[in-house]
């Protein structure tokens, strides 16, 4: 049964407006792949450096220098008789006169522990704290081990992650909608087979595309707020709601349906603004009138009580 109603599902949902909903959720991770792939592409692009300077801050750069010295494992520090650079690479420097890198943020944490050694080199400069170490080498640091299109890659990933969100929100939607509404689907035809169904489905007898009813041969179909599905025959008891904006005038017409198993399902919430949804919701408890006679139409006391009397009799079989 759970096959046939995951068919039934995607059958109505290609056939609904929340065949949108799910053109949308494949857009967005459609978008949010692409730009991963972008991501990885970019890795794996050549580019030439250009020369430092502070327009050049988030690009792939290169500096000249005199001389580099060792502060530890993977830091160097290089100066070309003007400035003083921070250099970091996780490879053996091929070369001691043109480094190549992205100019990064220095974390402040690393700077103190590079002090005793860049004092070593540089004895004449007074050096005993941070702020003292920023004045000669700046607030950057030269990245050999990273991407050259580091920047980009991550101006990538930032936006990427909209999409991702949107992604994940409408599908959280989704999953929901699935949830709350799962039993709308497990009850739809009372003991019967979905061949029918699907057969009269291809082809519906009435479509009010305002509200999202289609009207079948043998069943009644709604999309709104949830996939429902019922045969005539199954219907006790049908009626609309009305809902009040501020207690002053009709906001949501909701059409309501008690099955023979006496379970009450809310099938319909249409905004009452729209005089074309109050149309075809009249047009189609006239339907009814005429297709299924048997079928109490209306809200009103004599129903209710005609419903009550009818869920006892069966309680006491």
């Amino acid at each position: 049964m759970k096959k046939q109603i995951k068919k039934l599902r995607r059958l109505i949902e290609k056939k609904m407006p929340y065949h949108f909903h799910n053109i949308l959720l494949n857009l967005f991770f459609f978008i949010f792949v692409t730009m991963i792939i972008s991501v990885i592409i970019l890795n794996f692009i050549k580019v030439e450096p250009i020369a430092f300077d502070e327009n050049n801050t988030f690009k792939y750069t290169y500096i000249e220098v005199d001389q580099v010295q060792k502060l530890d494992n993977q830091y160097y520090v290089a100066d070309d008789g003007t400035y003083i650079y921070l250099y970091y690479s996780e490879e053996p420097l091929s070369s001691t006169t043109k480094l190549t890198g992205v100019p990064r943020l220095v974390n402040e944490d690393t700077l103190e522990k590079l002090i005793p050694t860049f004092q070593k080199y540089y004895p004449n400069l007074k050096v005993s704290d941070i702020n003292e170490m920023i004045k000669y080498t700046g607030n950057y640091y030269f990245d050999h081990s990273v991407a050259p299109l580091l920047y980009d890659m991550q101006i990538v990933i930032v936006f990427s992650c909209l999409p991702l969100l949107c992604w994940f929100i409408l599908l959280c939607i989704k999953l929901y909608y699935r949830k709350t509404y799962l039993y709308s689907l497990k009850n739809i035809i009372l003991n019967k087979e979905l061949s029918q169904f699907n057969q009269e489905f291809k082809s519906p007898e009435i479509i009010y595309d305002s509200i999202d009813v289609a009207v079948l041969s043998n069943y009644l179909v709604f999309n709104h707020p949830s996939p429902y599905v019922i045969d005539f025959y199954d219907i006790i008891w049908m009626y609309t709601e009305k809902k009040k904006f501020f207690f002053l005038f009709d906001q949501d017409i909701t059409l309501v349906i008690y099955d023979r198993n006496f379970k009450k399902t809310r099938v319909l919430i249409a905004t009452s603004f729209s005089s074309r949804n109050k149309k075809q919701i009249k047009e189609l408890m006239s339907l009814m009138l005429h297709i299924s006679p048997r079928t109490l139409l209306g809200y009103s006391q004599e129903n209710k009580r005609i419903v009550n009397q009818l869920k006892k009799d069966k309680d006491a079989l």
